[in-house]
């Protein structure tokens, strides 16, 4: 639960509804921003309970590898908000962005595991 909790602190340490945030164009379908902090809130909850499943899943040949994989998600998603929010740069976070989504393949690694 503390590196999770490590990764969804940092929102705290950068100016993430700011005024240079507000100056980007966002698509219509963009939530209010009251929504951010709930919904965030409940993902990082998930994703520190897939941590737990994955520990105490009973010894599989996908167990570190999946364990690995969740450490390496875990670790994008803490560099996110550095990343777009400190340095204000939507090219470098495209990138950035096509990584994690390309990372998420883990998935089905993590459900086998975790039945298991």
């Amino acid at each position: 639960y503390a590196s999770t909790f490590v990764a969804a602190s940092s929102a705290a340490v950068w100016d993430v509804g700011g005024t240079w945030y507000q100056s980007l164009t966002q698509p219509s379908f963009t939530p209010p921003p009251w929504v951010f902090g709930p919904v965030w809130t409940v993902l990082y909850l998930m994703i520190a309970i897939v941590a737990c499943r994955i520990a105490y899943a009973a010894e599989t040949p996908w167990k570190m590898p999946a364990l690995a994989l969740w450490a390496l998600q875990i670790a994008l998603n803490t560099l996110w908000t550095p990343v777009f929010f400190g340095a204000k740069n939507t090219g470098v976070q495209s990138v950035f962005n096509a990584i994690c989504i390309a990372q998420s393949a883990r998935a089905g690694i993590f459900q086998d595991v975790s039945a298991a």
